[in-house]
C-alpha cells in the first residue's frame, strides 16, 4: 500500500469513517470522494513541504554566500579572518 492510501485509511479509521473497499478500489462515491480530496490535500502539503525545504536552502546558501563575501571584503581591507 501506498503511502498517501495508508495515511488516508488512518485518517478514516481516526474519525470512524468505514470505507467501502471493493479490491484495490473504493466501492462508494463518498468514500471515492473522500479519497480523491484527500489525494490532492496530500499531494498539495507535500509540495508546500518542498517548497519550505527549498527555501530554508536557498536561505543558507544565500547566508554562506554572504559570509564569504564578507570574509572577503574584510581580507582585502587588511583585516585577518579565519577560514571557515
Amino acid at each position: 500500500m501506498d503511502k498517501m492510501r495508508e495515511e488516508f485509511e488512518i485518517w478514516a479509521d481516526l474519525v470512524g469513517y468505514d470505507l467501502l473497499r471493493a479490491d484495490a478500489d473504493y466501492d462508494d462515491s463518498a468514500t471515492e470522494n473522500a479519497w480523491s480530496c484527500w489525494q490532492h490535500s496530500w499531494r498539495a502539503s507535500r509540495a508546500a513541504i518542498e517548497i519550505d525545504m527549498n527555501i530554508s536552502t536557498v536561505g543558507i546558501h544565500g547566508r554562506f554566500a554572504s559570509i564569504a563575501e564578507i570574509t572577503k571584503q574584510l581580507n582585502n581591507a587588511g583585516v585577518k579572518t579565519k577560514n571557515l
